[in-house]
């Protein structure tokens, strides 16, 4: 099992409860999120809700990695204000795609490797946002991503993407 606790991962053996590794992430915490799993390989975004600084991780499960320690951090990409950002997995004819949202209104894409994709960016990203930010994950089905921005105020919008270009 895998779990997301303050500014750490831990892998928990499910019988035993025993902690088999434990990785620090960075200074900000992970609340409201979830780690993904993919081909060996965990994704998971930190909380950093009012400022720059948060941050999506990707973190190696290979036991059998001659690169890599069991946990370590692979690599790791900025996100611009982040809140119960999850990534989630899209895959095409191109491969494999990670794709996470923003609050300040973003949803961005990544290669399994870490590099940088398309950027969705709703009308007024980055600034106060009318139709407020995405303070959560994302669905992806056929082809298309599909998230909702909340904004405490009952205005939010459902967005979908084109997982391919972010259109």
């Amino acid at each position: 099992l895998l779990m997301p606790s303050d500014n750490s991962v831990s892998a928990i053996d499910a019988q035993s409860g025993q902690v088999l590794w434990q990785t620090t992430l960075g200074a900000n915490p992970v609340v409201n999120g979830t780690v993904m799993v993919h081909q060996g390989r965990a994704y998971v975004a930190d909380h950093r809700p009012m400022s720059t600084g948060g941050r999506l991780y990707c973190l190696n499960l290979d036991a059998d990695s001659q690169q890599h320690e069991d946990g370590e951090v692979i690599w790791s990409q900025p996100l611009m204000r982040s809140v119960g950002s999850e990534a989630a997995l899209a895959v095409s004819a191109n491969g494999p795609r990670v794709l996470v949202t923003d609050m300040a209104g973003y949803i961005r894409q990544f290669t399994p490797n870490g590099v940088a994709g398309w950027v969705f960016a709703l009308p007024g990203a980055g600034s106060m946002l009318p139709n407020g930010g995405f303070n959560g994950g994302l669905t992806v089905a056929g082809g298309q991503a599909f998230a909702a921005t909340y904004n405490f105020y009952g205005q939010g919008l459902l967005v979908g993407l084109n997982t391919e270009n972010g259109q």
